[in-house]
């Protein structure tokens, strides 16, 4: 605002310099484009006061872009959704990069676009997606192109978890320790995510609040090399506007999901 400020005083003095350049004798000519402010004084100058007065309310706006809260609120207005924090934090957007050149897979991507949109038209819950195939076919690169595609449709986040169910070196991650990423990702304050010595407890405990957090809202998840449905089972939201997608190397069982092989 102290920027505005100063560009609304500019335009005010720019006002004044028009007052007194109007009064300088005809006899003294001023060479150029000077001579054409000279000649028309006040329409020169109340434009570039007008001009300066615009500058000023575009200058208030990014001032109030820089102020704490701001820019959040601004981002949270991109494609014309205000969407509202679910904590502390803005829900993160953490869909890897998308791929510059997808070429494949463009029948299956149309299908689970047009079954998404047909869905959230009518109301209805959407099933779990499951992307199951061999190593190094694509899967992860699909499902996070479909993540991209979709984003519009679920504007209160997008989340990325690696479970890590087939990495080499790396013991697959567990359902309370994923939730506990995920709540904490979702400004949930640490203080509120349970915590115990009994495995059971603490992974019931903080699905339940993961569950309570994503009521009523629509965001997308996409849960990266899954080991079994287990493993997941504790992640999905109880909301049936929420979109998941999960890949996994084996074709895993579930009462409510679609499986697409690729």
């Amino acid at each position: 605002m102290v920027v505005a400020m100063l560009a609304r005083g500019g335009a005010a003095t720019t006002m004044r310099i028009g007052l007194v350049t109007n009064a300088v004798p005809n006899q003294v000519r001023w060479p150029g484009l000077l001579g054409w402010i000279q000649e028309h004084a006040w329409l020169s100058f109340c434009l570039l006061g007008v001009v300066l007065i615009g500058l000023s309310e575009i200058l208030a706006v990014f001032a109030d872009m820089r102020a704490p809260g701001g820019l959040v609120d601004a981002l949270l207005r991109e494609n014309g959704d205000v969407v509202a924090p679910l904590g502390s934090a803005v829900v993160l957007r953490s869909l890897p990069r998308d791929a510059s050149a997808f070429t494949d897979r463009r029948e299956e991507l149309w299908h689970l676009v047009i079954a998404v949109r047909t869905a959230q038209e009518q109301g209805g819950s959407l099933p779990v997606h499951v992307i199951d195939g061999m190593p190094a076919v694509g899967k992860t690169t699909f499902a996070v192109h479909v993540g991209h595609a979709l984003k519009k449709l679920f504007p209160d986040g997008q989340l990325f978890v690696n479970l890590n169910g087939h990495t080499a070196g790396r013991s697959p991650v567990q359902a309370s320790d994923a939730l506990a990423s995920l709540l904490t990702a979702t400004g949930t304050p640490t203080q509120e995510i349970w915590v115990g010595d009994v495995a059971g407890a603490v992974t019931e405990a903080r699905a339940g609040l993961w569950r309570s957090r994503l009521a009523g809202r629509k965001a997308l998840l996409v849960l990266d090399n899954a080991a079994s449905y287990g493993q997941f089972e504790a992640l999905l939201p109880g909301s049936g506007g929420c979109l998941v997608l999960v890949t996994s190397r084996r074709r895993l069982a579930a009462h409510d999901e679609v499986v697409l092989a690729v």
